[in-house]
């Protein structure tokens, strides 16, 4: 039985919460890591700071694009005069 607390709700991405998938984050995110220590400065810090993100979404089994959409309000409706849902 899969463990799928922080992926309840998200079934449009369900894709990314496959043990494969999170593998696979998770060896980006380790690549970065890698790849941020053989630079200098700030860019070695950054590519380092974004390995970290898909180590600890996978990790933790986020779908991290679930949890971004939510934090976006929904657009308001648009209601144009002949629209059947205007109040009388």
């Amino acid at each position: 039985m899969r463990r799928n607390t922080a992926m309840r709700g998200c079934q449009r991405h369900a894709w990314i919460g496959s043990v494969a998938r999170r593998v696979t984050r998770a060896a980006i995110g380790l690549a970065l890591l890698l790849w941020g220590e053989t630079h200098e400065g700030f860019a070695g810090l950054l590519l380092m700071m974004l390995g970290l993100v898909p180590i600890v979404t996978a990790a933790a089994d986020i779908c991290l694009l679930t949890e971004l959409r939510r934090a976006w309000p929904a657009p308001p409706a648009v209601t144009t005069p002949d629209s059947p849902h205007l109040p009388a």
